[in-house]
This record gives C-alpha cells, sequence and structure tokens, in this order.
C-alpha cells in the first residue's frame, strides 16, 4: 500500500510502500520512497519498491466510497470542529467505525458479517513532549477503505481529529480486516 506520511507543520510528506501481513495486521516492511529531507535518495528509494512489488503476485483492492455518516454521533476533541464519524461502501459492503467498534454489513441483505471492537486503533491523550501538558486523545474515524470482496479482505485507514496547536494528530494508519467467509 503506498501510504502519504505527513511530516506536520511543514506540510510535506513522506511517500512510503507499506507492507501489512493480512494474517496479523503488522507491518512487516517500509521503503521510503520518497523524503522531502533526502530528496537524492527518490531514486534509490522508487528502484527498492518496484523491486520489492516485482517480488509477489498482488491483488488490486477496489476503493470505497467514504461518507459521513448521518447516524453517527457529532463528536468533537480538542480544538477541531465537531465531526461525525464517516462510513464506507463498496463492493456490495457497508463499512462503519464508530470508535471503537467497527462493523461491516451486506449492503443488499443487510445481514451483518462482521463486528469487532478494535481498541488499539484508537489513541490515548496524555504528554507527548518533553515539558508539555497532557495532550487530549484524538478522535478516530474512517478516512480510506479498500477492498477484494472474494478474498474476504478489507484494508481500512483510520485518521485522526482532536489536537489543538501544541498536540498534532497522529498520522494515518492502516489495518487489514480478515472478513470472515
Amino acid at each position: 500500500m503506498a501510504n502519504h506520511f505527513s511530516l506536520g507543520a511543514r506540510g510535506e510528506e513522506r511517500l512510503l510502500l507499506d507492507l501489512i501481513d493480512v494474517a496479523t495486521d503488522r507491518l512487516v516492511r517500509r521503503v521510503i520512497v520518497s523524503d522531502p529531507d533526502h530528496p537524492e535518495s527518490d531514486a534509490a528509494g522508487e528502484a527498492t519498491a518496484r523491486g520489492v512489488l516485482a517480488e509477489r503476485h498482488w491483488s488490486k483492492l477496489a476503493d470505497y466510497e467514504v461518507e459521513e455518516d448521518p447516524g453517527a454521533p457529532v463528536r468533537q476533541g480538542g480544538m477541531s470542529a465537531p465531526f461525525r464519524c464517516s462510513r464506507a461502501s463498496g463492493e456490495g459492503l457497508n463499512v462503519e467505525y464508530r470508535e471503537p467498534v467497527l462493523v461491516v454489513h451486506d449492503a443488499v441483505t443487510g445481514v451483518e458479517i462482521l463486528r469487532r471492537t478494535e481498541r488499539t486503533w484508537s489513541k490515548r491523550g496524555g504528554p507527548r513532549c518533553p515539558g508539555c501538558g497532557d495532550c487530549p486523545a484524538p478522535l478516530a474515524s474512517l478516512t480510506y477503505v479498500g477492498g477484494n470482496r472474494a478474498r474476504h479482505v478489507l484494508l481500512v485507514g483510520v485518521g485522526f481529529l482532536g489536537g489543538n496547536d501544541v498536540c498534532w494528530e497522529p498520522s494515518d494508519e492502516f489495518h487489514v480486516v480478515v472478513l470472515p467467509r
């Protein structure tokens, strides 16, 4: 998966190739494709990424449509504006993540396919920098969902809101979800 890693207030991003193990939802390899701090290494990073991709056969994921979930409660954290969590739909599936619960329904029948509490997807509040006070816990919401329903797999992007000028939100995270057969 290509991952654009924000460098915060600088307004720049690193482009990463992240390989996530489907069975464990763990990052197993990361290749820095481009880095604004080291632009001289971009060609090498791209060559390494192409080599890693050539080592295996990959299945394309369908991008699901992500939109605000009108049924979700309004939330606010830190200095961000109030918001509702997002939901996603694609390949005949509806995906909801109302922190910390992930729910997947069949869009045609309405049958619940999966319901899981994903506590590790949430971030805690507390001190993040030496000498600073406690930061509020950022609030998580869906930012991306891609899937391959035939292979029973989803890639879920989780973004965070609710920081302030001192406490930055963490970068988006990606998680693999295996759907029951």
